[in-house]
Formats: structure tokens, sequence, C-alpha cells
């Protein structure tokens, strides 16, 4: 069931790209789009949520609209709050993203283990940024201004992440420092406008540390000697037709590594190619591609990639 199922309507209602506003890198929005005042806000580090509270109860899902996994007692936790649409940020204090995307992935199949299910129970919080009635949410628009928004829900003793008015760029990108230097993500910066579902731009931007994209996988490379059997990289495909060749990151195993490499040779659900990953690096290279990449996280959440 995808969120617009939850709300009694089509499944296909809107697109997946299409179901949220989206945030765009700020540095890829054009000069002449770019107007301040703006709100800078904390970007945590998690995954996006929109939690969905109706006569059906409540109920988390993604970006793209599907129902995130194991969020039932967060659920529980909001199904008394007035029936609205309420974005925010699923976090896991002291753990990677990538353990928190394997936890919430809403394809996943496999039960927690009971450890990790303790963590969770224990830490996932939700941090909300934005609001939206049902029938914006399903319109897609809402003509009611961001802070107008969000002060509708604080208005019903709902705690929205802190908000702070950025006069210029100097003070969007020492707040966006400020808050990598606090061990976020970064920063997103709002304009004072209305709210328009599947809109990457102006409305919405962000300064996060290093660099990421989310790239679609074209291919897997095998390791060699004792990584042999096992996946050394995967290819994603880049802009201009050119490609970019990622080792696996943070939080993946070596039995992680083997699962792809025979997922790949088999075309099975494991299968990496075809599917979009998180892909960070250091910094964006002289030669246009990215300075030690890594592999994140898959991108359930998203239905196209950036390149």
């Amino acid at each position: 069931m995808n969120v617009f199922e939850f709300l009694g309507l089509s499944p296909k209602h809107r697109p997946q790209g299409k179901v949220v506003q989206l945030v765009k890198n700020f540095d890829e929005v054009p000069a002449s789009k770019v107007s301040w005042p703006m709100y800078g806000q904390v970007k945590k580090d998690g995954v996006f949520g929109i939690l969905v509270v109706s006569p059906e109860g409540a109920a988390l899902f993604g970006r793209t609209g599907k129902r995130l996994m194991n969020c039932g007692y967060l659920e529980y936790a909001y199904e008394n709050l007035p029936y609205g649409c309420y974005l925010g940020e699923v976090c896991l204090p002291g753990q990677s993203l990538e353990v928190l995307s394997g936890i919430v992935n809403p394809n996943r199949t496999k039960p927690l283990e009971p450890g990790l299910e303790k963590v969770w129970q224990a830490g996932g919080e939700v941090h909300f940024f934005d609001h939206l009635t049902l029938l914006e949410f399903e319109q897609g628009a809402s003509s009611v201004k961001y802070t107008d928004r969000v002060a509708r829900a604080e208005s019903l003793g709902l705690s929205f992440l802190k908000r702070y008015l950025i006069l210029d760029e100097l003070e969007a990108e020492a707040f966006a420092q400020e808050c990598v230097a606090r061990g976020e993500e970064g920063a997103v910066f709002k304009r004072d406008v209305d709210y328009l579902a599947g809109h990457k731009g102006w409305r919405a931007m962000k300064k996060v540390r290093s660099v990421s994209y989310d790239l679609e996988c074209i291919g897997v490379e095998e390791g060699e000697g004792k990584y042999a059997g096992k996946v050394a990289n995967l290819i994603f495909r880049w802009r201009d037709g050119e490609t970019i060749k990622a080792m696996l990151g943070k939080g993946y195993t070596h039995e992680d590594a083997e699962i792809m490499l025979i997922a790949s040779d088999r075309g099975s659900a494991s299968d990496p190619v075809g599917h979009i990953f998180r892909v960070y690096g250091l910094q964006d290279s002289s030669k246009g591609k990215i300075r030690l990449p890594k592999v994140g996280e898959p991108r359930y959440d998203k239905a196209t990639p950036d390149y």
C-alpha cells in the first residue's frame, strides 16, 4: 500500500517523483532564482518521512510514497495528532544512515535482529519540518506560506525543527558549516512561499557536508585476489555520458559484496544494477568527477537518479 491508497485514492494519483516537494543542492540553483532572506533549518541525517494521520489511523511513508517498514511504534506515538500530513526526517542517532535505511526500507522482508530492534525502538525519532492538510497533500499544492504552514501545526503542540532567518549567502554558508560542525548533514534553506509537490529548486535548497549524488547503478566489477567472488566496485551513470566507479562504503560487509555479485549474475532481486544509490565523496574533482567516491545506502525513496 502506498500513501495514496492509504488515503483512499488511486495508487497512481501522482508519479513517484511528484509525491512531495523536493530539495535541490544550493549550488545547482540558478543565481537568478535565489532570493533573500530565507529560513535556515538544520538538515538531519535521516530518511525522509511523510507521517499521514487520517481517519484510517497513522502511517509513515517515504519520499516516493511507499510505506516505511518497522515504524509501527512511531506511528502509534503520533496517531492522536489532528488529521494531516507531517513532513519530517526519520532518524536513529548513533547509527549510520546505511543501518537506518536498512531498517525502514519499504522492500525489506526479513525481521529485524532482536538487538537492532531494541536499539531502533529506543532511539528512533522523527524531526518535523513542514505540514500539509490532507486536502493540500492530495492536491499536491498549498497556497499557504511555509512559515504559516508550520505555525498552524505548532499551534497544535507539535515541535518542529527550529528556523533561523538568513539574510544572505554568507550567512547561509556559515550556518551550514556550523550545522556540519555539530555533526549534522548540513542545512536546508527555504523561501517563505507556497508548496508544490514535485518542485525541486528555488523553494528549498540544501548545503550539506562533502558531496553526494543519487545515481543509478549500471554495472558491477568483481574484485581480485582475496576479493574474488565479491563486488569490488559498482559502476554508475554520470553526467555527459560518463560513468563513476565507486567502492562499497561504510556499513557494507563482505557478505553484502558476495550477495551483490551473485545477484548480479543471476539477475535476482538483490541485483544492484538498475537501482539508485547515494554516492558520496570528499568533493567534486577538477575533472568533473567525484573525488574518492563511495557507495552509500540504496535510495528506495527516489524514483529518478540525479543523472
